[in-house]
């Protein structure tokens, strides 16, 4: 009877590019019904129903033989998580005589769980045009390779820790976030749930300092101060006279004209930036208009020894002003000696051989003194009039 075996054609079956070795006339049986039953990232667990007369079996995968075994079962490890892998299983006797393969079981492996969703984000305003983000880290058996960020749904960004500050916001504008997580195998977690913030308002310009009220005319008082500073820039400055607003500066300085003369004024400031936020006003500061100037100085003032006693004065009244003149002061030597409404004067009682210096102002119609003119210097005369002395009278001899 076993003759009957080497008579027997015998019978090649490839699989997968593996040769298994051609049953006999009296090798096992095919095993049948092979199948799965569990399979997880890295193993597969496979049974068959029982061959009749089988000592042991084969368990090919791919077409390699990867184990013997002596039961209906076999449990394959070391596996690669969502792989595919095909499997053939044989029954051998106790004489090694093998038999066919099974039909093949395409198997596979169960994939990795992708990273668990990240948690506990916070999104914190920390000014006017940024957003920080906090979150709690993902989980991933492959690791998590980085985190997806996402604005009012739109990814913004990535990063590989669990925060990220999300700049060039609008100020006074709510955001809305969500984040999820990205493994080393490229599986991507669900999104996050959502977290919101607003951004801060954008603060105004800085209140202006060193504010600097300078008297410089009777009419007029000029201002200074330090330039104030303001995210958006600033675009222009306000300024306040007794409470009042008078006037708007681009500059950090301003003219105020068309003033009242020794007149105490206040002023303060405050700036105002791009988007019409406005500061603070300055600290006051205050001045005092200058008093209004006198007269011009008498033109063509002239000095003229009249005497060896007298000294004669004259001029032409100044150039036209606010105020008209009313008359003028006339000085010797510094000293007044005199007011006139005329334009002379005559200066008596004066020593012969004398120089002396004269000045003129005029004198408007407030009383107010103006501009003295230059000095004129006159020299009086020598005495005209001296008389000799007395012819000597009672001329006498005196003898011995």
């Amino acid at each position: 009877m076993r003759s009957l075996r080497f008579a027997l054609p015998a019978l090649l079956i490839l699989t997968a590019g593996s040769l298994a070795q051609p049953p006999t006339a009296f090798a096992p049986g095919k095993p049948k019904d092979l199948e799965v039953t569990a399979r997880g990232t890295d193993s597969v667990d496979l049974d068959w129903r029982k061959v009749r007369g089988s000592e042991g079996y084969y368990v090919y995968r791919d077409g390699n033989r990867v184990a013997e075994v002596d039961q209906s079962d076999y449990r394959d490890t070391g596996l690669q998580p969502a792989t595919t892998y095909v499997y053939r299983v044989s029954a051998f006797d106790d004489d090694g005589d093998e038999g066919d393969l099974s039909d093949a079981l395409q198997v596979t492996t169960e994939a990795l769980p992708g990273p668990t969703v990240p948690t506990d984000l916070v999104a914190s305003a920390v000014g006017p045009y940024r957003i920080d983000l906090d979150w709690s880290p993902s989980e991933a058996p492959s690791g998590v390779s980085f985190y997806r960020v996402f604005r009012d749904g739109a990814e913004i960004g990535t990063t590989d820790k669990t925060s990220y500050s999300d700049s060039s916001l609008e100020p006074e504008t709510e955001y809305e976030y969500r984040v999820s997580a990205v493994d080393g195998l490229g599986n991507e977690s669900d999104r996050s749930d959502r977290s919101s913030a607003t951004t801060e308002v954008e603060p105004g310009p800085t209140v202006p300092t060193d504010v600097v009220a300078t008297a410089v005319s009777p009419y007029r008082i000029d201002l200074d101060w330090s330039p104030s500073e303001a995210a958006s820039g600033v675009s222009f400055y306000r300024v306040f006279r007794d409470g009042d607003e008078i006037a708007t500066s681009d500059k950090a300085s301003y003219s105020d004209a068309s003033l009242e003369p020794e007149t105490e004024y206040e002023y303060r400031v405050s700036a105002v930036d791009g988007l019409g936020n406005e500061s603070d006003r300055s600290d006051r500061s205050t001045a005092t208009t200058e008093a209004e100037p006198g007269p011009p100085a008498p033109r063509d003032v002239t000095a003229i020894a009249w005497s060896s006693t007298q000294v004669n004065l004259s001029w032409n009244p100044p150039p036209a002003s606010a105020h008209p003149v009313q008359g003028y002061n006339v000085y010797r030597e510094g000293e007044s000696i005199g007011f006139v409404v005329s334009t002379a004067f005559i200066d008596t009682g004066l020593t012969p051989e004398t120089t002396y210096g004269y000045t003129v102002a005029g004198v408007d119609t407030r009383g107010v003194e103006g501009e003295r003119s230059d000095v004129v210097s006159a020299t009086t005369d020598a005495p005209s009039d001296v008389i000799p002395p007395a012819r000597p009278t009672g001329l006498r001899l005196v003898g011995n």
